[in-house]
């Protein structure tokens, strides 16, 4: 997909948006239950920032007569996250991604 040409329709990204939870990633962690839900957010925000900056992806949202929609999955709370909707990590990872995708 060129970046320079309008686009049609509708894109729907599967995903791995970010990866809160690895800590190969400039600021992601391999265990975040150590922080407070500021903090969390807080890096949750480093994170969709660094992503939606890089020049080519923000290029891609940009273009014309296109939609994007994003899927929500475990990395951007944890790996196989599986403690439901009661959780801070829950929470916190939840509003951040409807904040910024």
């Amino acid at each position: 997909i060129s970046a320079s040409k309008p686009g049609v329709g509708t894109f729907l990204l599967m995903g791995d948006s970010i990866y809160s939870d690895w800590s190969n990633t400039s600021e992601g962690l391999d265990d975040l239950s150590g922080l407070t839900a500021s903090e969390h957010r807080e890096l949750l925000d480093k994170l969709y920032s660094v992503a939606i900056k890089d020049p080519p992806f923000s290029r891609f949202l940009a273009r014309e007569n296109s939609s994007v929609r994003f899927m929500w999955d475990d990395h951007e709370l944890i790996d196989n996250y599986d403690q439901g909707v009661d959780t801070q990590v829950y929470r916190v990872s939840r509003s951040a991604f409807d904040h910024h995708l």
